[in-house]
This record gives structure tokens, sequence and C-alpha cells, in this order.
């Protein structure tokens, strides 16, 4: 079990049910595109960690998802989404989207002169 930089709580949360899979691929969407508030919590300050599903049965669902993405990535397969995310007890709603890439975004977009 990994434990969080600013404290000595695991990072992980028993009762997690949902979870996400996204697919990055060359001069597409990256973790910036996707969730810009991330990079500005990062530069205002030290962010808290985020707790992650620690459920076998959502790790499971997770991996076969992954497994599939990877496969689509490797082989020729259809997958229309590069984000995905399901919850197991629909608290959340599924989904199954293409993240666009953000042309303002600090990760992965070059600043101006470089």
């Amino acid at each position: 079990m990994q434990f969080c930089a600013s404290d000595s709580t695991p990072d992980t949360d028993e009762t997690a049910d949902w979870g996400y899979v996204f697919v990055q691929e060359p001069g597409q969407a990256c973790f910036g595109c996707l969730f810009p508030h991330a990079l500005e919590e990062e530069t205002s300050g030290r962010a808290p960690c985020a707790k992650v599903a620690a459920v076998k049965d959502i790790l499971k669902a997770l991996s076969g998802i992954a497994l599939y993405a990877v496969d689509t990535v490797l082989m020729p397969r259809r997958r229309e989404w590069n984000y995905r995310q399901i919850s197991l007890s629909a608290t959340m709603p599924d989904v199954a989207r293409t993240i666009e890439r953000r042309h303002d975004c600090k990760l992965c977009t070059p600043a101006e002169g470089s």
C-alpha cells in the first residue's frame, strides 16, 4: 500500500466503486487536457493525494477495460473513446467519450517561443 507524501494516510479507498481508464496517444489529449484543474492545483501548491480504488471488483473491471484499450492501440480493434469511466453502484454515470486536445493545455501545448 502506498502512502501520501503529505501525511501517513493510505491513498486508497476501500469503499471505492468507480474508476476510469484514459488512453493517451501521440499528438492527442493528455492528462492535463482531461483534468486541467489538476495542473492548476499543482502550480498553486501541493495538492492532496486523491483516493484510489482498493476494492478487488472495481480493479478487475477497470483492468478489463485497460487491457481492451491496450489491445486497440496494438491491434486493429475498434475503440471510439479515450476516456472510459465506470461506476459499479451506478452512483456516477458510466461514460465513454473522446477527450479533445486543449490548445491551452499547460502540459502538452508548447509555450510560445519554444
